[in-house]
């Protein structure tokens, strides 16, 4: 199966269906230190030298209560169907102008020509497509109600059908158009601003619809979830939050090690980057793996690989421990080298 990148490599789509949340936006002007899994004598490897302290043996901060239930919170809305996701917390992006700057788009490979991350309602927002890019959904947060966005984004050129919005399980929908596009728009929550944008890139204007309602059906149990795969939860919430994080369940054929032969036995796959008081960024991955011995196959070889890694990419720092049947690898980097690293690290964006 393809990674991810191949199921966001439509800008077209992804501008159409991001214009609707973004632009819709744009109209108005942790706890403590805790150690992961204890690693098995002998298990933790040797982490590459570095002036950051010893990674081996390095405890690890936890995901934040707060923006981990914001973030399960709008991964809630992508059902299982949809085996790869990714979130972007812009209230992060918006505080740091020299992510702000490098941090775009095309670099997430997600579009080449969003609006601005440094304005808009929208505080986050999750990207969840099918391998083909065709049917594309958007759960996103925000400050007001869909109907008040779409009232005041009449100014982009987005209109709304003119029979007002579906009730579906007490979830408004509203069938939008913008730029020649047919988008649904879906209030999950009202009291959080949590709602989800789909588009269906060869579907009818009701087919879109669906794709609106099937996100609504995960958000209300009625249907599984991607979180709800075995073990992936656990994953997003053992590594620290950053302003980016991808989820992945299909995960093998990620270039994460070098040698070619991806990651046989990977069961799920989690990345996030945090950014220091220095302007660096720390870039966590944390792969969970059907068995140890799996995990232990891929240690042997990310040691021998992440060191030539290292040197290709210029980065700080380039590290690997083993955490019971999980991987966790973390790269330290400038901010103008988050691209590379996303590209490594998610698979090829």
């Amino acid at each position: 199966m393809s990674v991810f990148h191949s199921r966001v490599r439509s800008s077209a789509t992804l501008l159409t269906l991001l214009t609707t949340a973004f632009v819709l936006a744009a109209c108005s002007g942790g706890s403590g230190l805790s150690s992961g899994p204890t690693p098995e004598p002998g298990d933790s490897p040797t982490s590459t030298p570095n002036s950051f302290g010893d990674f081996a043996t390095a405890n690890i901060t936890p995901a934040d209560p707060e923006r981990l239930t914001n973030l399960t919170s709008l991964l809630s809305l992508v059902p299982q169907e949809y085996d790869s996701a990714v979130y972007l917390d812009l209230g992060i992006l918006r505080s740091n102008v020299l992510l702000t700057r490098s941090v775009d788009a095309q670099a997430l490979g997600l579009s080449s020509a969003l609006p601005s991350l440094a304005t808009g309602l929208v505080n986050s927002v999750a990207i969840a497509s099918d391998s083909e890019a065709l049917r594309i959904i958007t759960p996103f947060e925000g400050d007001f109600r869909i109907s008040d966005m779409i009232q005041l984004a009449g100014g982009f050129g987005l209109e709304m059908g003119q029979s007002g919005p579906e009730s579906y399980n007490n979830h408004p929908i509203y069938e939008v158009s913008i730029l020649g596009n047919v988008s649904a728009l879906a209030t999950a929550d009202f009291t959080t601003g949590t709602g989800v944008a789909a588009i269906h890139r060869r579907g009818t204007a009701e087919e879109t619809v669906e794709l609106a309602k099937g996100a609504l059906d995960a958000f209300d149990g009625r249907a599984d979830r991607l979180l709800g795969l075995p073990g992936l939860a656990d994953l997003v919430g053992n590594i620290p939050s950053g302003f980016v994080t991808a989820v992945l369940s299909q995960c093998e054929d990620i270039p994460l090690i070098s040698d070619g032969d991806g990651l046989p036995g990977c069961s799920g796959l989690v990345a996030s980057p945090t950014v220091t008081s220095g302007d660096l960024v720390v870039f966590q991955v944390l792969v969970g793996f059907e068995g140890q011995q799996h995990a232990k196959s891929a240690l042997q070889r990310a040691n021998v690989s992440l060191a030539d890694q290292r040197e290709k990419y210029g980065f700080e720092d380039l590290a690997v421990r083993l955490e019971g049947n999980n991987l966790r690898v973390q790269a330290i980097f400038g901010v103008p080298k988050f691209e590379d690293a996303y590209r490594l690290f998610t698979g090829g964006f």
